[in-house]
């Protein structure tokens, strides 16, 4: 008896385990595709963004690269946006899943709770492993050259020491709390609204109203918290260029630039948050096998 009630439970965790493995391989693959295809428009933002003497529109910077650098400007970066995007986001997903889970089902926390804490400390996660990859890649978005990621942490460490990875682990710690955590507990609560709306007379789920209603909802949730996090990016991104800590870099782009610079790059950032937005409706349409990576493993 005890022998079979232990099986039973090593098979549930068993198949957990590759619902989570599913996810996590899922949102790395359609992650990572995403992020490459705007790693453009993720340049330009870091220029605009990065510019201490102008307040340069996304269409001016994009005619600035073009005609001083050429089109593969856009593209500086890509190598490492790659690696922090698939292993990033395996983690990211893995963790924010099972957390998810563990939290709402064992814990029984509500799902707005269960998912704020699952999504900070997924992100966290995924922070401590690709930070250092991530600086690397604004140094190169901005124009610094280095041979590939490996050289450019070595030559950071040699000629900076870590105090740049040390204030971009705190900076980003604070930004990804108030971003990640704020969308990803404001989209579970609209989408238990969106779940009433998708009940059919028989009680069941209406699929296609469900993958919209998800969509939709995750746009409005990320667009809100977009808007209150832009100010944010700014900062990362001359905490990344400059090496100082995050309150210094505030103080002095107020103190030299005003107010009004935090909004730099609010366009690119609006754009890239639209864009990658729709991978998150891979949640709800895990359920219809629509992700063609948790498909593959299904048919393994």
């Amino acid at each position: 008896m005890h022998d079979s009630s232990f099986s039973v439970r090593a098979a549930k965790i068993r198949r957990d385990n590759a619902r989570f493995i599913a996810a996590g391989t899922a949102g790395s693959i359609t992650y990572t595709l995403a992020s490459l295809l705007m790693h453009p428009v993720e340049t330009v933002r870091a220029r605009i963004q990065a510019d201490a003497h102008n307040f340069i529109t996304l269409r001016a910077m994009c005619r600035t690269m073009n005609s001083k650098e050429g089109l593969m400007s856009y593209w500086r970066g890509a190598s490492v946006t790659g690696v922090c995007a698939s292993a990033g986001h395996f983690v990211y997903f893995f963790t924010y899943d099972k957390l998810k889970t563990t939290l709402n089902q064992k814990h029984n926390l509500s799902i707005e709770r269960a998912s704020f804490i699952a999504s900070i400390s997924a992100m966290w996660c995924q922070t401590f492993l690709a930070n250092p990859l991530d600086l690397v890649k604004t140094r190169m978005q901005l124009g610094v050259r280095y041979a590939n990621f490996i050289q450019g942490l070595k030559k950071i460490a040699r000629s900076e020491g870590a105090s740049p990875f040390l204030a971009t682990y705190r900076a980003k710690l604070v930004f990804d709390a108030i971003q990640v955590g704020s969308t990803w507990s404001l989209y579970e609560s609209l989408r238990s609204s969106i779940r009433r709306w998708c009940l059919k007379p028989d009680g069941q789920i209406d699929h296609k109203r469900y993958v919209m209603g998800s969509a939709a909802t995750f746009f409005i949730a990320s667009i809100v918290t977009t808007v209150i996090a832009i100010p944010f990016s700014t900062l990362m991104t001359r905490v990344q260029l400059e090496g100082i800590p995050f309150f210094v870099a505030l103080r002095s782009l107020l103190r030299n630039e005003g107010a009004s610079s935090l909004r730099k790059g609010w366009s690119a950032r609006v754009i890239l948050t639209l864009f990658l937005s729709l991978i998150h409706i891979s949640e709800p349409t895990r359920l219809l096998s629509i992700s063609y990576a948790v498909f593959c493993l299904k048919k393994k």
